[in-house]
């Protein structure tokens, strides 16, 4: 239980299980909702990640 001036203001424990359909029919109702401007943000944003492994321990 997480406090502030002696008044309980959160509790904390485990996340509530959701199954995958509730999560799938969210993401559905979802779709499409987000503004331009952070579509672009997110999308420029994934154009700077690879995946390309690299070898991070180089022989010396």
């Amino acid at each position: 239980m997480v406090t502030r001036g002696g008044k309980r203001i959160a509790v904390i424990g485990p996340a509530p299980a959701a199954p995958g359909r509730l999560v799938k029919a969210f993401l559905a109702r979802s779709a499409g909702t987000l503004d331009a401007d952070f579509e672009g943000d997110v999308a420029a944003a994934r154009e700077t990640v690879d995946d390309e492994m690299r070898n991070t321990w180089p022989d010396v």
